[in-house]
């Protein structure tokens, strides 16, 4: 009995820690909701395989994974294969980067971050790395001053 409570506490810890650390996991309609559980904030980017600008950015992702593939999930979905999982996180061009963070999970796409700087590894990691911290990330609540209060 005690070696079956072993067992399952074994491998409750193998299945909370990183899938690949320091690579980029291929995610598919399969994986992706075990891959992104939220344990680790995630950073998912979106690609087609005819994009020019996506073959160009592969080798910068890719160089990311090893640099923050510890502390993030580095991942990537080809969007016309997986079609599904495009349009769940709204995807409407080619590269697009989005963050989940520590814990929002895949099923919750609808609170994924959009990335909207160069594709360049460097401003993608202090990005991710500024982000990543606070709990509100890029949105910010703003209080709208009208210029003419009398007219509302």
């Amino acid at each position: 009995m005690k070696l079956v409570v072993l067992l399952s506490v074994v491998c409750a810890v193998a299945l909370a820690e990183h899938p690949s650390p320091g690579a980029v996991v291929d995610l598919t309609d399969q994986n992706y909701e075990q891959v992104l559980s939220g344990e680790l904030p995630a950073v998912v980017e979106f690609y087609a395989t005819w994009c020019p600008h996506c073959k160009k950015f592969k080798p910068e992702y890719e160089s990311l994974a090893t640099h923050v593939g510890k502390d993030f999930i580095v991942a990537r979905v080809d969007g016309e294969k997986y079609e599904k999982l495009a349009d769940e996180f709204q995807i409407t061009g080619y590269p697009t980067v989005k963050l989940l963070r520590k814990g929002v999970s895949g099923k919750e796409s609808a609170r994924a971050e959009e990335y909207e700087g160069a594709m360049r590894e460097n401003a993608l990691e202090s990005w991710l790395k500024s982000n990543a911290e606070g709990s509100t990330g890029t949105q910010h609540n703003l209080e709208m001053m009208h210029l003419q209060p009398e007219l509302e």
